[in-house]
């Protein structure tokens, strides 16, 4: 039995960058795994979105007039839905049809990069490091829960960060197509000279 977890993979590496359509999903059964069989195709892909939406911060919806809704449902509900959608077509979804996956973006606090964790939550830091800048928060933004102090943490290394370039930090993983230090760090109000 083959491993699809390079399909679910491939989605989770483009939601940062971008919405990914349930398309995809079956495209990439059909053409990576060879799978034929239309109801196979269809029941091992929702399997795969269901794994998908079980992801922290991962949701499904689609575009209504132009602005992008998420489904207010559980991942069950969401499964069910697309099934009927699917059955309703009569045949695997193309570009555009039935919906999207998208996933939470949080602005990291010293470069405004979006990240796909939350740096902290409900008091708790996420111990994960922002690819842009390199801050890792929860040790480099230890601060003792004092919020003056975090922020002025923040705003050194922004200061360190953009004194040495403003460069990206991952060696792991490449920044995202016409990345930009500047117009990123627009969005906090930020010139770089």
């Amino acid at each position: 039995m083959p491993s699809y977890a390079s399909i679910v993979d491939d989605v989770m590496a483009e939601l940062p960058e971008d919405r990914v359509g349930l398309w995809w999903i079956p495209s990439g059964l059909r053409d990576d795994f060879a799978i034929a069989d239309a109801d196979e195709v269809r029941e091992r892909s929702l399997a795969l979105v269901h794994e998908i939406l079980s992801r922290p911060g991962v949701h499904f919806g689609q575009f209504v007039s132009g602005r992008f809704e998420r489904w207010t449902l559980a991942p069950d509900e969401v499964v069910e839905r697309i099934d009927q959608d699917w059955r309703r077509l009569g045949r695997p979804p193309d570009i555009g049809e039935i919906g999207w996956f998208d996933r939470d973006l949080y602005p990291c606090p010293v470069c405004a990069f979006d990240l796909d964790f939350e740096p902290w939550r409900q008091g708790s830091p996420s111990h994960e490091i922002c690819p842009c800048c390199g801050i890792q928060f929860g040790y480099h933004d230890s601060a003792g829960g004092d919020a003056a102090r975090t922020r002025q943490v923040y705003e050194n290394w922004r200061e360190r960060w953009i004194g040495n370039g403003a460069r990206w930090s991952s060696v792991g993983r490449r920044p995202p197509s016409g990345w930009a230090a500047t117009s990123q760090l627009a969005k906090l109000g930020v010139r770089v000279p």
